[in-house]
């Protein structure tokens, strides 16, 4: 006899449930610009803009349940 494991994972709903247990309600729009990273930041290349978002990411992880990346 085969016996398989199924590993059960989380819907969406009960991640969501689980941060909003946490108290976590703020959901992160990261809207990139360029001329605004070029201008305020100095940085202008897709790695600069990469670590810029990763930098605002790590410092209020925390406090989000999510993020919406908005490029384009």
């Amino acid at each position: 006899m085969i016996s398989v494991r199924q590993r059960k994972t989380k819907s969406f709903t009960e991640k969501l449930k689980g941060c909003f247990d946490q108290g976590k309600f703020l959901c992160v729009g990261l809207d990139p610009s360029e001329k605004e990273l070029e201008k305020v930041h100095n940085r202008n290349s897709a790695e600069d803009t990469l670590e810029y978002l990763t930098d605002i990411v790590n410092a209020i992880a925390s406090f989000a349940t999510a993020f919406k990346p908005n490029f384009g």
